[in-house]
């Protein structure tokens, strides 16, 4: 009789442990999709950031999302954030304002201090915006007939460093509208 009380106990014992390393462990996942859902939020806007940055042409707020040693890859090549703001990005800020930009993030994954994301985007002309930029001439005509449009596929990945999720790498691949891909992707991407 003893016997079975001594084992009774132990078994109660190892349930009681078990019971409370399972509600430690689920405490300790809890916290950590909290971190992960905290992560992504942050994340996100440093990518919302980025954007509204870009579309004001705003130099000097990239230069805080971006690490100056990001690696930029598109359509002119390959570059660090700092060579594609003097040789791409500041040539093309007197049209950023004919263009409306949305960006639709088809993933995005966080691995402790490092995140991935993959998107979708759209470039299109704002006709009256274009008008005023860039004056009348052949630029301004594609625009006003509608012809001018990019449609596109990006990676971009980020890493925290003392709290703050920076840019430092993005790859995008774009082409022009084909006919009838305005109205398809402003049924998938949204208003423009």
């Amino acid at each position: 009789m003893r016997s079975d009380l001594l084992k009774r106990g132990a078994i109660l014992l190892s349930v009681a442990a078990g019971l409370t390393a399972l509600t430690s462990g689920s405490a300790a996942l809890a916290q950590s999709n909290l971190a992960m859902e905290e992560a992504r939020k942050q994340v996100s806007s440093t990518l919302d950031a980025s954007i509204k940055a870009a579309q004001l042409g705003d130099v000097s707020a990239l230069d805080k999302v971006y690490a100056p040693d990001a690696t930029i890859i598109d359509s002119s090549g390959q570059s660090t954030w700092s060579e594609y703001k003097e040789k791409n990005f500041k040539a093309q800020m007197a049209t950023m304002a004919s263009n409306s930009h949305n960006v639709a993030v088809t993933k995005m994954d966080v691995f402790g201090d490092t995140a991935v994301l993959a998107f979708d985007y759209a470039i299109n002309s704002k006709p009256e915006a274009a008008r005023a930029a860039l004056g009348d001439g052949p630029a301004t005509a594609a625009i006003l007939t509608g012809s001018v449009g990019i449609f596109g596929k990006g990676t971009m990945v980020l890493r925290r460093t003392n709290n703050e999720w920076k840019i430092v790498h993005v790859q995008t691949a774009g082409r022009a509208l084909k006919p009838g891909e305005r109205e398809k992707l402003q049924t998938m991407l949204g208003p423009q």
